[in-house]
């Protein structure tokens, strides 16, 4: 004896089950794509590939490019270049530890190298007189000292340096443009100098004998 069919309302019956759970899923995936954030925008920021030296004349090793979200990079950072090598040549006018954006805040001007000497370097200089390098404005040229010693002469040892950049240039609430405390803690400035000023200089660096007057 042969079965019989079942019916069909009772086959219709039985397919509602698993098409309304499809239904379900379905419906449930377009909620979550529904509610998802859009991905967040990102830019192109030019960092340093390694940690850098204040006075630091930029190579294309130095540089790289790395993505950002926009929310986070500095605001000037969509004028800035995008490739490692528009930043050769330029020089650092702060310590910079790798992957810190390289922004103009940490960058000499070029304008001011134009009138420094051709074959000038930039120095770090830690001045003695802390308070006298916080009036230091970029553009100052300034004479440096050795500080006597026994009642000596002090020694010039830089002559007309060109102000690059210094505490003056800093902002208060980031702790000072060469970081660590006030702007004018630290006396810190950098210098447009010769290269045989530079290692005068260098050989003196954090003995704090060095003193600046301010020159025309």
């Amino acid at each position: 004896m042969s079965r019989r069919p079942p019916p069909l309302r009772l086959l219709v019956w039985r397919a509602r089950i698993p098409l309304t759970v499809l239904m379900g899923l379905v419906g449930a995936v377009v909620v979550v794509d529904a509610v998802r954030p859009a991905p967040e925008p990102h830019v192109t920021v030019l960092v340093a590939a390694r940690a850098l030296d204040a006075g630091t004349e930029l190579a294309a090793g130095d540089v790289r490019a790395a993505r950002w979200p926009e929310r986070l990079a500095p605001d000037e950072a969509s004028a800035q270049p995008s490739r490692p090598d528009d930043l050769a040549g330029r020089t650092l006018a702060v310590a910079v530890p790798a992957g810190m954006p390289l922004a103009d805040g940490v960058l000499t001007g070029e304008e001011w190298w134009e009138d420094a000497p051709p074959g000038s370097v930039a120095a770090p200089v830690r001045l003695s007189d802390a308070e006298l390098a916080g009036l230091l404005r970029v553009g100052d040229r300034v004479d440096v000292y050795v500080a006597a010693v026994e009642g000596g002469k002090a020694e010039r040892v830089a002559h007309a340096a060109l102000v690059l950049a210094g505490p003056a240039t800093a902002e208060p609430a980031a702790g000072g443009l060469f970081g660590g405390g006030t702007s004018t803690a630290s006396g810190l400035v950098l210098l447009a100098v010769s290269s045989s000023e530079a290692a005068v200089l260098a050989g003196h660096a954090g003995s704090g004998v060095l003193s600046a007057v301010l020159v025309q």
